[in-house]
């Protein structure tokens, strides 16, 4: 029989030491996790623990939205003009050269959480302002679980979407 431990996000900022405590003492051949936001956290209790784990450093840059981006762009396939922005200058930079509507998201997440639509500058410089503090309140955000800081501004695509979790 495996032993695996599960990790679940408790939104406390305190996830990773409750995983550690619950973690010791016991022998362990694998951890894993169900939500996005404990990915990180089972990378590093892996690489801690000496289990087989993806390396922190690829968690992160698979997480960040913007990385993604240029990936994908490089590989050819079509992205959205957009900029990682966290500034109000970046901000206002991103409204000229990029242009409305748009849509203002964090650099890492899931399920839509913290993605608006703007369609003027006043609606940008609100939503921005939303969305930073919505990052900045999440415990994620700090120390060796930090996974982004900044915002995207994109440039908003109008057609069907098409959406693909795993």
């Amino acid at each position: 029989m495996f032993k695996v431990l599960v990790i679940y996000y408790s939104q406390t900022g305190n996830t990773k030491k409750m995983a550690e405590s619950v973690g010791e003492g016991i022998k362990k051949e694998g951890i894993g996790s169900f939500v996005e936001e404990d990915v990180i956290i089972a990378a590093l209790l892996a690489k801690k623990w000496g289990l087989p784990h993806m390396p922190p450093q690829a968690v992160r840059r698979l997480r960040d939205k913007e990385k993604l981006r240029e990936l994908r762009q490089a590989n050819g396939l079509p992205t959205a003009a957009s900029a990682k922005i966290g500034t109000d200058a970046e901000l206002e930079k991103a409204i000229a050269e990029i242009g409305l509507p748009a849509v203002l998201k964090p650099d890492t997440g899931s399920h839509a959480q913290g993605v608006v639509r703007v369609n003027n500058a006043s609606e940008a410089r609100a939503a921005f302002r939303e969305v930073m503090g919505m990052i900045a309140r999440d415990p994620l955000t700090d120390g060796d679980l930090s996974v982004g800081q900044s915002v995207l501004y994109m440039k908003l695509l109008e057609g069907k979407e098409v959406d693909i979790d795993f």
